[in-house]
């Protein structure tokens, strides 16, 4: 769990066949461990690498937009932190994305 004034946001985000149909989905919780909010969006029509930055992206807008500025991050798709570390390079249509989550990031 994170520490006192920390939150945890688990985000994931998937597609049936890559790339295929899409959606994404996380949860944020307080240092109990209880619940602040969930979410879910379809995405249409992505990639499996697409479909994970972008549910980590919205997990990211909701902590900003709420105000929870100590995000603990968690994700499954060990290539999503690689990417956001910059120890790999990525495709160039994701550079947006990975500029956008890499910005939100920072007061972190």
């Amino acid at each position: 769990m994170p520490e006192l004034e920390w939150v945890k946001l688990n985000s994931d985000g998937a597609s049936r066949g890559n790339p295929g149909v899409s959606g994404v989905g996380g949860i944020i919780r307080d240092h109990f461990g209880q619940v602040i909010l969930a979410y879910y969006e379809p995405l249409g029509f992505s990639t499996n690498m697409m479909a994970e930055l972008q549910g980590l992206f919205r997990g990211l807008q909701l902590c900003l937009e709420r105000g929870l500025f100590h995000v603990w991050i968690d994700v499954d798709a060990m290539h999503v932190i690689r990417l956001i570390a910059k120890q790999s390079k990525g495709a160039w249509h994701l550079q947006t994305l990975l500029n956008r989550i890499r910005k939100s990031t920072c007061p972190f």
